[in-house]
C-alpha cells in the first residue's frame, strides 16, 4: 500500500512540474489561437513540432543530474537511465536547433515533420522515464530508526541470554 502512496505523490509532483514547465507553450499555444485561424490543440502541437520540447525536456532532466551526481555507485537502471539521459539531451539539443535553423535562415531544410514529432515524443518518453527514477527516492518512506534500534537490541539481548546459557532458552 506505501507503493501506492509513494506513486501518487510523485504523480502528483509530476503533474505540477508538468504544468508549469508546459505553461509558456500553452500561453504561446493561446495567443496563437487567438490571433490565427487555428484551434488551441492545433497550436500546442506545433509547438511541439517546433522544437520547444527540448527546452522543457532538459528542465525535467535536473532531478536526475542532481541523483546522479550525489550518487557514485552504478547499478543497470542508473546505466539505462544515463544513457536515456543523454539521449534526450543531445537528440532534443540537436532537434531543436535543426527546427531553429530551419526557421531562422528561412531556408527550407528537407526536416521530415513526422519525424521531429516522433523524435519529440521519444524524448518526451525518455525524460519522464528519467524523471520518475530521479523523484522516486524522495517519497520513499523514512525507516523508523528507533524500531530497528529496538530489534537490534531485542536481538543482542536474546543472543547473549543464549550465550550465558539464561533466559533465552
Amino acid at each position: 500500500m506505501d507503493i501506492i502512496f509513494q506513486f501518487l505523490k510523485v504523480t502528483k509532483e509530476f503533474v505540477l512540474t508538468l504544468f508549469f514547465s508546459l505553461f509558456p507553450i500553452l500561453c504561446g499555444a493561446s495567443v496563437s489561437a487567438m490571433w490565427n485561424s487555428v484551434d488551441i490543440k492545433t497550436a500546442f502541437v506545433a509547438n511541439f513540432s517546433y522544437g520547444e520540447v527540448f527546452i522543457y525536456t532538459s528542465a525535467f532532466l535536473t532531478p536526475y543530474i542532481l541523483t546522479r551526481l550525489k550518487e557514485g555507485a552504478s547499478n543497470l537502471r542508473r546505466e539505462f537511465c544515463f544513457y536515456l539521459f543523454l539521449y534526450a539531451l543531445f537528440v532534443g539539443a540537436f532537434l531543436f536547433i535543426s527546427v531553429r535553423l530551419e526557421a531562422a535562415l528561412s531556408i527550407k531544410m528537407s526536416i521530415n515533420q513526422q519525424v521531429i514529432s516522433w523524435i519529440g515524443y521519444t524524448i518526451v518518453g525518455a525524460t519522464l522515464v528519467i524523471w520518475y527514477f530521479s523523484i522516486w527516492p524522495n517519497y520513499r518512506k523514512a525507516i523508523d530508526t528507533n524500531k530497528i534500534q529496538n530489534k537490534q537490541v531485542r536481538d543482542l539481548d536474546s543472543g547473549m541470554s543464549q550465550l550465558i546459557g539464561g533466559e533465552g532458552d
